[in-house]
């Protein structure tokens, strides 16, 4: 019986690994494409340049208490 239940757990946590790397496996191919398009530090350039980017420390307090409180009751 012990040694039924320890397979069942070997192929469920099989499984588990299997369906995670087929969820995150795409999602990591995107990045790389996305970064081999264009770096992260060159786009985080072109975002700062926007005329409608916003530093965080110019962002009103009230305005940021607001989005914390939102997508903490969000969880």
């Amino acid at each position: 019986m012990k040694k039924v239940i320890k397979w069942i757990l070997i192929v469920l946590l099989v499984l588990a690994i299997a369906g995670i790397i087929f969820i995150f496996a795409p999602g990591y191919q995107l990045y790389k494409d996305a970064i081999n398009e264009i770096s992260l530090d060159k786009k985080v350039e072109l975002v700062k340049e926007d005329e409608n980017y916003l530093p965080l420390d110019q962002i009103p307090e009230r305005l940021s208490k607001r989005c914390y409180r939102c997508r903490r009751s969000s969880f």
